[in-house]
């Protein structure tokens, strides 16, 4: 899985932790991978092979599965189960504030497919927008140098743009209120949709 290869195992496990506490829940209603993990979280928090099952996905080398392409008008999409699907025809429609995310082959994605790629749409200057947003906020105080994370610190160099827009949200909103939470609370408060947008379009840009 793109999103959870290469995170720290202690990260890994004090966020299953979270989830079973109730300590990180989702702000959007229904979202069925948020769901089943809360569901799976409670049993894993005291599983014994918790720290095992971290390690073995902390090892694992995160690729670079993401390609951002700036633009203001997009292939016409639906929301299938919990992900944007592109629609057949060829229509199109505006972007508007949004990061859309398709995968690049949806058949290979609802077999999951671990190998695939994805296009994410996002509007004109996000990239640019982004990478100043970054460059002056806490990013490289919190996660390293180069995005790739620090110590238990997630890198967030190269994730999904739409995951992690829906988590600056979650630290926003109060849906995530673990330890890491309070850290990241007071950065992401200042910040409009907008720029939620522009700073997780550029992070998707860089080599994970």
């Amino acid at each position: 899985n793109a999103n959870i290869a290469g995170l720290p195992a202690a990260y890994i496990v004090n966020q299953v932790k979270d989830m079973a506490s109730g300590a990180r829940t989702s702000s959007l209603p229904k979202h069925f991978p948020q769901e089943l993990m809360l569901k799976l979280a409670g049993p894993a928090a005291n599983d014994p092979g918790l720290a095992d099952a971290a390690a073995y996905f902390a090892a694992m080398k995160p690729k670079a599965v993401y390609k951002v392409v700036e633009t203001e008008t997009i292939p016409k999409v639906d929301v299938y189960r919990w992900v944007y699907r592109k629609l057949d025809g060829g229509a199109t429609e505006a972007i508007g504030n949004r990061v859309v995310e398709l995968p690049d082959d949806m058949e290979r994605f609802e077999h999951r497919d671990g190998h695939i790629t994805y296009t994410a749409y996002v509007p004109p200057g996000s990239i640019a927008k982004g990478k100043t947003l970054a460059a002056t906020g806490k990013c490289v105080d919190c996660h390293g140098p180069n995005l790739k994370g620090l110590k238990d610190v997630p890198p967030i160099a190269g994730r999904s743009p739409g995951y992690l827009a829906r988590q600056l949200y979650d630290f926003k909103s109060g849906a995530r209120t673990g330890a890491g939470a309070a850290l990241m609370k007071p950065v992401v408060a200042p910040l409009t949709n907008d720029d939620l947008v522009a700073i997780t379009a550029y992070l998707a840009t860089l080599a994970p």
